[in-house]
Order: structure tokens, then C-alpha cells, then sequence
């Protein structure tokens, strides 16, 4: 299930994870080919879009990118931790609803 959202920020790099997407918490080893969620974007969206509606859905929330210990700069070569919003879809609707 996901969370309806009018305005979200929009990474391109996380479309190909659709097959990963699931009820379960979310590890991927998807290799990003030199682009992916690094350092300080903890809290950014993976977000879908359903081509039938062309409204885009929250699914996921970046939990945790890795660095490379010798450079300090993003290791894309190493999983990518997200959490999986829909545990928590109760609460944010009801949030949204309250605002």
C-alpha cells in the first residue's frame, strides 16, 4: 500500500528498486552506476509513479548510504538501507489527515 503524495522529491536513480518493493524491511545491492543516495540524504524518497493516474506514491525513506573509509565520498558499490514506509502507513495517513 502507499502513501498518496502531491509534491515529493523526485530520485531518478531509485526507479529500477520497483522489483525490490515489498512488505518486508528493504536491503538492496543495486549498483547505481555512479549516481545514488549518499551522505546526508537520509530521509529522501523513493517514490513510483503509477502510469495510470500519473500520481507519484511514496514507498520508501533512505535509512542509511554508505562511504567509502579510504576516499570520505559515496560507496555506490555497497547496499543501501530503506525503510519501508508501508509498516507505517496507518500513522501517516491519520497525520496527514489531522494537519
Amino acid at each position: 500500500m502507499y502513501s498518496r503524495l502531491s509534491t515529493f522529491l523526485i530520485f531518478q536513480a531509485f526507479l529500477p528498486w520497483l522489483n525490490l518493493l515489498n512488505t518486508n524491511p528493504i536491503k538492496t545491492n543495486y549498483y547505481f552506476s555512479g549516481t545514488g543516495p549518499c551522505n546526508g540524504d537520509s530521509g529522501a524518497g523513493l517514490v513510483i509513479l503509477d502510469p495510470n493516474t500519473n500520481i507519484w506514491y511514496l514507498r520508501a525513506l533512505v535509512s542509511l548510504a554508505m562511504v567509502d573509509n579510504n576516499t570520505q565520498r559515496c560507496d555506490l558499490n555497497r547496499s543501501v538501507v530503506l525503510t519501508n514506509i508501508s509498516k507505517f502507513q496507518a500513522w501517516i495517513q491519520q497525520t496527514l489527515t489531522n494537519d
